[in-house]
């Protein structure tokens, strides 16, 4: 699976997530294997999961609602779902740089 591939009417996006950073970021270079996201709450009780979601969400100017995770929320390497947008908005999001 690519970092970023349409799936129906949802996007898709392959996920490194980095727990207890010094902030929250989205990370995205087009030739990267995997988005990087690093969030500052531990990975225990859900808690970077939910963090990851929220970063993801508010990158993407999408509500929370809109964006849910879909593979491993017991690993570093996580799928995640941003539902009813579309591709190439999502790629232009992710390439302006990170405020």
């Amino acid at each position: 699976m690519p970092a970023v591939e349409a799936r129906g009417g949802d996007v898709w996006l392959r996920v490194r997530v980095q727990p207890k950073a010094s902030r929250c970021m989205v990370l995205y270079e087009p030739s990267a294997e995997q988005v990087r996201v690093t969030v500052t709450a531990p990975p225990a009780d859900g808690l970077a999961n939910k963090m990851v979601c929220d970063a993801l969400a508010k990158r993407l100017g999408l509500p929370k609602s809109r964006v849910r995770l879909e593979k491993g929320s017991r690993s570093r390497d996580k799928v995640v779902v941003a539902e009813a947008v579309a591709l190439d908005e999502v790629l232009k999001r992710l390439a302006t740089l990170p405020a």
